[in-house]
């Protein structure tokens, strides 16, 4: 029998990795399609240290969204169309069995506190114009 906390972490995992790919399937931000006219870019850190690994989301009240994986110094580009955006942080999922249980632990370099991972959630947001923009989002595990 397998512990409820294994299978809520595993639950959780695939929720985010589907979130993730619904987010850069749908039109919105993406780290590379073509036709749009903004371009966002920053870094993650969580309590003042780049943030490894994750992905960050994005979702607007008109539906747009999209995403961007973090690069191992915290950093991020993506594209996308113009507007307010709120943010989510998600952790890297980890690669599961037949029956959806980790099959390996992934190496994390810090917990992102739930908080973060939930647009409702996070508090995050972001305003995209036309053009470049930047925006870093420092988390804390308070």
């Amino acid at each position: 029998m397998k512990s409820p906390d294994v299978v809520m972490f595993a639950a959780r995992f695939l929720l985010a990795s589907l979130l993730l790919v619904v987010a850069v399937a749908l039109p919105g931000c993406s780290s590379g399609k073509e036709g749009h006219t903004a371009v966002l870019s920053g870094q993650v850190t969580l309590d003042s240290q780049p943030l490894e690994t994750g992905s960050l989301l994005l979702l607007a009240p008109t539906g747009e969204s999209g995403g961007a994986m973090l690069e191992p110094d915290g950093t991020f580009s993506l594209r996308c169309k113009p507007g307010i955006y709120q943010v989510a942080v998600v952790p890297p999922t980890p690669e599961t069995g037949p029956e959806g249980v980790p099959v390996a632990p992934i190496a994390v370099p810090a917990d992102v506190p739930r908080k973060y991972t939930d647009v409702a959630t996070s508090m995050l947001t972001v305003e995209v114009a036309d053009g470049d923009n930047s925006a870093n989002f420092e988390l804390t595990s308070r």
